[in-house]
Formats: structure tokens, sequence, C-alpha cells
């Protein structure tokens, strides 16, 4: 396989891993916010100018699948641009 080759599936995978690792710290953080918030109830009721009756858990609208892989391509072609320049570089030497 070419060098060219190699790179570009090095920059699906380091894009890859770069949106899996941003969603697991979502995630994760997601979990220990919900666990650890303890409502005042005391300064919840001081202002009732707006009280909701309905209660939203995290996002409101979730990250679509384009919006994964705008994301993913736009990483793609950020490594590989980077990758391609050092090596154009290294080589110029």
């Amino acid at each position: 396989m070419r060098k060219e080759g190699r790179w570009l599936l090095e920059a699906a995978a380091a894009s890859f891993a770069a949106v899996a690792g941003v969603q697991l710290f979502l995630t994760a953080r997601g979990f220990y916010v919900t666990d650890t918030y303890v409502p005042d109830i005391v300064k919840a009721y001081d202002n009732v100018d707006y009280l909701s009756d309905s209660v939203s858990i995290g996002r409101t609208r979730p990250i679509g699948w384009l919006e994964h892989s705008i994301v993913f391509l736009i990483l793609c072609a950020l490594y590989y641009s980077i990758r391609y320049l050092l090596w154009r570089a290294g080589r110029k030497r």
C-alpha cells in the first residue's frame, strides 16, 4: 500500500477516535452531573416567574449522523493535510 493510502487510513482512524472520545467524554460528564446534582429547593422558589412544567435532561435535540459525519470528514481532511505537509517538508530537506 502506498504512503498516501496508509495516511488516509490513519487519518480515518484518528478522526474516528477523536469523535468517539468526545462522545464518551460528554456521556461520562452527563452521568456525573446527573448523579451529583442536588437542587436547592429554597432558591428555586425565590424567582417564580419561570417554572417549567416539563423536564428535559441532556440535549433537547440530539446530534444526528449528519453532524457526526461532517465532523469526521473535517477531522480526516485536517489530519491528512497536516500529515502530508509534514511529509513534504521532510522530503525537501
